[in-house]
């Protein structure tokens, strides 16, 4: 659940998102809206499919963030020009390893059962950075 609102936190900080997400509370500095915001998108999926399919989806969505993460370390080691703050013996091997586990974890799972909410999830996601994008290039002063 944590992992999921900093992932909103994040891309609101990064202007990809409405910056609403990125509020903080006073007291305890949390994300509280993508706090809530995930708390109440998740309890809707729970609600209409059963534990273990909430738990698989938590888990592909879970696997795909690693993905990215694997699938960005070789293109950030080739295109950034400062050096990196520390090397990984065998960091882009590992990286493609991981890639080929996480593709066989993936051709495990029964999408007929959780393929339709992790679809929805996915849609509702990239509707959203989808739309605040639009929002935003029209809002945007022309150079």
């Amino acid at each position: 659940v944590l992992s999921a609102t900093r992932i909103l936190f994040g891309m609101s900080e990064q202007n990809e998102l409405p910056p609403i997400l990125a509020k903080t509370h006073s007291r305890f500095k949390t994300p509280y809206i993508s706090i809530l915001l995930t708390a109440a998108i998740t309890l809707v999926l729970t609600i209409q499919s059963s534990f273990l399919t909430a738990l698989t989806i938590a888990t592909v969505t879970r696997l795909l963030v690693y993905a990215t993460t694997c699938l960005a370390l070789p293109v950030l080691r080739r295109r950034t020009g400062a050096p990196a703050g520390f090397l990984t013996p065998m960091g882009v091997v590992a990286a493609v390893l991981s890639l080929a586990l996480i593709g066989w974890l993936l051709t495990r799972v029964d999408f007929a059962k959780e393929g339709l909410p992790i679809l929805v999830a996915a849609g509702v996601g990239l509707l959203l950075y989808a739309v605040y994008r639009f929002i935003r290039r029209k809002n945007s002063p022309v150079s």
